[in-house]
C-alpha cells in the first residue's frame, strides 16, 4: 500500500521549524523522528560511527537547515 500525500501530516517546513527552534535554544540535535502522530526531537551530540565519520543524514540535515536560515 502506498501513502497518499494527504496521509502525510508533516512537511519539510515543519521539520525545518523544529530544527530552528532547537538551534535557537542552542540544543544539539541528535535525531528527528517523524511519526504519524507527531515529530520527536532527540537532543544530544550525534553519535559517530566506528570510522570517526558523522552520519551522512546528520550532515544533510545540517546543510539544509543552514540553507533555510539563509546561511
Amino acid at each position: 500500500m502506498t501513502r497518499r500525500p494527504r496521509d502525510l501530516l508533516f512537511n519539510k517546513t515543519d521539520v525545518l521549524r523544529l530544527i530552528e527552534a532547537a538551534r535557537s535554544k542552542n540544543l544539539p540535535i541528535h535525531r528527528i523522528d517523524v511519526m504519524r502522530d507527531g515529530l520527536s526531537l532527540i537532543v544530544g551530540e550525534p553519535v559517530k560511527n566506528g570510522s570517526g565519520d558523522v552520519n551522512p543524514l546528520d550532515q544533510w540535515m545540517t546543510k539544509h537547515a543552514d540553507q533555510a536560515e539563509g546561511h
